[in-house]
């Protein structure tokens, strides 16, 4: 298709009545269209607004950005050494005489992508950094899946946002495949410890989540690979985004050696669903204490049943080979809590031995100062009674994200805006029950499949 989809994640696969897996909810996928631009839907309804005589203040940062802009451009103004100069006329008027729609079709086409869309756990390092990027961001997204599938968790995941991205772009040292930490179940009463992960499939791992330019499946990306598919005629090296077979690099790993490729969509796949009309789906789904949260691990699930006020002894006896990495994260949390986030383990320990038997005393109060100067500059507060720390106990308060649209952050239209664009983001569409599925002997699919269909003509 050569389209890069940018949101990738196990919520986006579906399995079909024929146990067949469907990748779904295409609506950031990207094909180097100029209406993929956000700056020209962005001036255009801002465009409409200002004709209309409508003006939307959003919230207190573009107020406050505003005012420095109309503080800029007086002083612009008022500059002495200002030039006037004739504006460039050139494709504003090859956009007036041919129409802006079909200029725009042939001249605006983007080789790389830019926005940054998606969900944090499973975005590529160059789309967190704002960098241009290209279908492989799609390969590094299946990367983390392969990864969450081995391990029960994404490798990045942090309780903070910002952390887990922090983690995606220094994957170099964060990035590991521990031989301890594979468990089927492991937040029930029935886990089992799983063998650790093979050579072949860390090799696999490696060789998706790193750098783009190392990264399986960028062979078609790299010049050698374009001029050899513009010399066999593939229509693929016309393209720069995003390549048809950029998968066959990923298929030929033996990691998947055996796997007949073009005749997997008509074998017959180790699950089928089968459900019968009128039938809950709810026995495919584990009871809710059976779930794995994103952090399901064998450390995470120790983690939550230990006692905070447990002696080192038990602690050691409990955690076993885990002991390190919970001390290390309990201190991470308790200098986060101080403040001291600068501060070394050593000068950690020089401040609790200089008060002593007073420590808990000063850190009470150490750290109701460090929530009041946080609140001041604005910061999220972590409260320590009720909220969770690095080791577990508990959670920060979930971060709120500022809307990207204008639109959307101002407090007197914002609501009805998104009341309006959830009311109309479906209309006109409707969805028709698929006819009953069959499988015959050879496992080949008989019957209709579900579609997305217009309501004209109905």
């Amino acid at each position: 298709m050569k389209w890069i989809h940018r949101d990738i994640k196990p919520d986006n696969f579906l399995i079909s009545a024929s146990g067949h897996l469907k990748i779904s909810d295409f609506g950031l996928s990207f094909d180097g269209h100029w209406a993929h631009s956000q700056s020209y839907h962005t001036s255009q309804r801002q465009g409409l607004l200002d004709k209309l005589g409508i003006k939307i203040r959003g919230d207190e940062q573009d107020t406050i950005e505003d005012f420095a802009n109309e503080q800029a451009e007086e002083d612009e103004e008022e500059s002495p050494t200002r030039i006037h100069l004739h504006p460039k006329l050139g494709s504003e008027e090859h956009a007036r005489r041919e129409g802006l729609l079909a200029y725009r079709n042939r001249t605006q086409r983007r080789k790389l992508a830019r926005s940054v869309v998606g969900t944090s756990q499973y975005m590529a390092p160059e789309v967190i950094l704002g960098q241009p990027y290209d279908g492989r961001c799609d390969w590094w997204s299946i990367g983390i899946i392969l990864y969450e599938c081995l391990y029960g968790r994404t490798p990045f995941y942090c309780q903070n946002r910002q952390k887990t991205k922090e983690c995606i772009v220094q994957f170099r040292s964060t990035l590991s495949f521990p031989d301890g930490e594979r468990w089927a179940r492991p937040t029930s009463s029935s886990r089992q410890w799983l063998a650790p992960a093979s050579e072949t499939v860390v090799d696999l791992l490696r060789g998706i989540l790193t750098e783009k330019e190392q990264r399986l499946s960028s062979r078609q990306y790299r010049p050698i690979g374009r001029r050899l598919a513009a010399a066999t005629g593939n229509s693929a090296g016309t393209s720069k985004h995003a390549y048809s077979n950029s998968a066959e690099e990923i298929k030929g790993h033996r990691f998947f050696h055996g796997i007949t490729w073009n005749q997997l969509h008509m074998q017959r796949p180790p699950f089928v669903p089968r459900v019968k009309e009128n039938q809950s789906i709810t026995k495919y789904f584990e009871d809710e204490k059976d779930i794995l949260s994103d952090q399901s691990s064998s450390f995470d699930s120790l983690k939550e049943r230990i006692n905070p006020s447990a002696t080192e002894t038990d602690l050691r006896n409990q955690l076993g080979e885990h002991y390190d990495r919970y001390i290390a994260l309990r201190t991470e949390a308790e200098k986060h809590e101080l403040g001291l986030e600068d501060c070394d383990d050593v000068e950690l320990v020089r401040i609790k031995e200089h008060f002593g038997p007073g420590y808990e005393t000063w850190k009470a109060e150490r750290i109701l100062q460090v929530c009041e100067e946080r609140a001041q500059r604005g910061e999220t507060l972590e409260t320590v009674a009720n909220g969770k720390d690095a080791t577990g106990r508990g959670g920060a308060k979930k971060e709120k994200r500022r809307p990207r649209d204008r639109l959307l952050r101002d407090p007197e239209v914002g609501r009805k805006v998104m009341e309006l664009r959830k009311k109309n983001a479906f209309f006109g569409y409707t969805y028709r029950r698929p006819k009953a599925v069959v499988l015959d002997p050879m496992g080949r699919r008989r019957g209709g499949r579900p579609s997305i269909l217009p309501l004209v003509g109905e």
